[in-house]
């Protein structure tokens, strides 16, 4: 049975309130901070009476940024300075432990003059604030070297300051990443148009990301693409943005269906739209156009812009009415099949419908019957469910996996009551499509306790368009609550507090989803092993999820040789080095030093062999 949980005690933390007037204190001890100087004792102080953090974590914040103030003069006119400008309690109290140093500064001179850019280019006060709370660390940055070059090279090719204003605050690392203007400068003089990078900007920001744009570029020349084309740009897109195992695997989805390798690279050159489209897209349309209608896969090749239509307001309605004109003799056999598809609505309808006077009331009713179809799904419980299904998981066999496995799923009213909350609440079909494929009893919860939940994790400030709800979603619905406390406990154990694990589901929260044996076995390695501290997982704690004898072994004495050489900041992230793709990890970390990366491959290789043998009955 589904079991939901609200965990009150523990993550149902109330909004806070801030005043100007002196605070009551919070009833906890802070005598915890008696080793500190009296300004970093009053700063802990400050942090835990106006912002509710817990002792423990607001020395850390303390200690971290050298945080140090003897009265609340300056950091309550910062307070002051930002809730006028609109901002609310909880995105302060979100903002100030990723930039504690904005309590120490005057704003008038660190922040106000960055607000008064943006505003003087058409932000709005709420532009702003959506804009800061997403990454306070803009502030730090220097207007003059690094926030107006940007924005004026963003504006150039978006010739619009509601586009650039929409573009940075979509996407505010552009002011901190030194890789999207070199890699613009770098476009530039590869011959890429304009418009193509204005596309990357408005469209596929990560694209400019890329570290190794230029070897993509080169290698898309070769292949024919002109830089100045629109096509380039796409190319580019799908190159940077498909990792090789996935470009694999689209591939040998396109020769399932017959296309050779040839056949796929021409695809490729003549709409580069096609690698980009997801392997469940492939397959759905693949299979609809060889199996349902009985055609040649490689019409699909020789035009693949059809992959990127809508199958079911597009092609299956369309299909339909080409089908009838073929089967019937209005349409010459040796005619383009992918023809029909690529028009506009209104040439369709004039070409394929009205033309034909004698059939042309039927073929119309025909048409309209599959575009409604599209656009209107039946709500009797059991169609709706089979429809959404098919429509969120893009593949018959997977509808009907999902079935198999849940044999009452198309007769539970509260399934299909649960999925239109979950789309009503804005979560992305990706979301609902992880779901159904791996947690599908999730959907048999109490319609009231799920919206419950979703709003709960609303309030926790989770995105329903992003993956990490899901991941909160799926935590707090299937952990009960005396395993949740037990999980809670384990962390504890090991030095944190209930503010840091909070947090640390917030940030991560498939952490709640690993078991209590792996918790502990990575803390002993991290803290017994390493001695390191345990707070530092707090800040990425990725590290629970990733494999501990394959990953977190044989990179730890990498980090370790490196800190110990001086050729690593003791102040850098000790998780990073564990996250990072290990085509990264060994140019990073390993390669760069190269009068030590013989030695350091070598200690790498041997532990990263051991993880592959290791006794997999080891505990704790």
């Amino acid at each position: 049975m589904l079991i939901i949980h609200r965990h009150r005690s523990i993550f149902n933390l109330k909004p806070l309130t801030f005043s100007p007037n002196p605070i009551t204190p919070l009833p906890f001890s802070l005598h915890f901070c008696t080793n500190t100087s009296d300004s970093t004792s009053f700063s802990v102080s400050y942090l835990i009476n106006n912002f509710g953090f817990d002792p423990q974590f607001a020395s850390k914040l303390c200690s971290t940024y050298k945080l140090r103030f003897k009265t609340d003069q300056n950091p309550d006119s910062v307070l002051k300075f930002f809730r006028n400008y609109g901002f609310s309690n909880s995105q302060l109290r979100r903002i100030i432990p990723k930039a504690p140093w904005l309590l120490s500064c005057d704003p008038s001179k660190r922040v106000l003059p960055k607000f008064q850019f943006f505003l003087s280019k058409g932000a709005s006060t709420s532009d702003i604030v959506n804009f800061m709370s997403k990454n306070p660390r803009i502030l730090s940055v220097s207007l003059k070297n690094r926030i107006v070059p940007i924005y004026e090279l963003v504006y150039r090719f978006l010739q619009s300051h509601k586009d650039t204003i929409a573009c940075v605050i979509s996407n505010p690392v552009l002011f901190s990443d030194h890789l999207v203007a070199h890699n613009i400068a770098l476009l530039l003089e590869n011959g890429l148009s304009d418009s193509n990078i204005s596309r990357l900007l408005r469209e596929h920001r990560r694209t400019l990301h890329t570290c190794d744009i230029l070897k993509v570029v080169d290698e898309l020349r070769d292949l024919g693409f002109n830089p100045s084309k629109t096509t380039f740009g796409v190319a580019l897109i799908a190159k940077s943005s498909t990792t090789k195992a996935l470009w694999k695997e689209k591939v040998d989805a396109f020769k399932k269906w017959g296309w050779s390798d040839e056949d796929v690279l021409e695809a490729f050159k003549k709409q580069p739209h096609c690698m980009i489209t997801s392997i469940d897209k492939i397959n759905l349309v693949m299979s609809f156009w060889v199996n349902q209608l009985g055609w040649d896969a490689k019409d699909i090749a020789k035009t693949p812009d059809i992959l990127s239509l809508s199958l079911e307001k597009r092609i299956i309605p369309r299909a339909t009415v080409v089908q009838f004109l073929l089967s019937n003799g209005l349409r010459n056999k040796n005619a383009s099949l992918i023809y029909p598809f690529l028009m506009p609505e209104k040439l369709f309808l004039d070409m394929f419908i009205k033309r034909f006077e004698n059939a042309a009331s039927y073929l119309l009713k025909l048409y309209e019957e599959k575009l409604n179809l599209a656009h209107t799904k039946n709500k009797n419980c059991v169609l709706f469910i089979v429809i959404e299904s098919f429509y969120l998981l893009k593949s018959h066999h997977d509808t009907l996996a999902c079935a198999v496995h849940n044999r009452n799923f198309f007769g539970a009213t509260r399934v299909s009551n649960n999925i239109k909350l979950l789309i009503k609440n804005g979560v992305a079909d990706s979301n609902i499509v992880r779901l159904l494929r791996s947690r599908s009893p999730i959907f048999y919860s109490d319609p009231g306790d799920m919206l419950k939940l979703v709003e709960e994790l609303k309030v926790l400030g989770f995105n329903p368009s992003k993956t990490s709800f899901n991941l909160a979603l799926i935590a707090k619905a299937t952990i009960n609550k005396t395993l949740w406390k037990d999980k809670v406990d384990t962390f504890k154990k090991w030095g944190w507090s209930e503010q840091v694990i909070f947090e640390a589901f917030r940030r991560r929260p498939e952490c709640m989803l690993v078991s209590i044996n792996k918790l502990n076995l990575v803390m002993n390695f991290w803290v017994n092993e390493l001695g390191w501290d345990a707070l530092a997982l707090a800040l990425d704690p990725s590290v629970f999820g990733i494999s501990f004898e394959k990953r977190t072994i044989p990179r730890a004495p990498i980090v370790q040789f490196l800190l110990k050489k001086g050729l690593r900041k003791r102040t850098a992230s000790l998780t990073s080095p564990f996250i990072v793709p290990e085509k990264l990890f060994l140019d990073k970390f390993i390669k760069r030093f190269e009068n030590e990366s013989s030695y350091l491959l070598k200690l790498y290789e041997e532990k990263l062999n051991l993880g592959y043998t290791i006794d997999k009955t080891c505990t704790p």
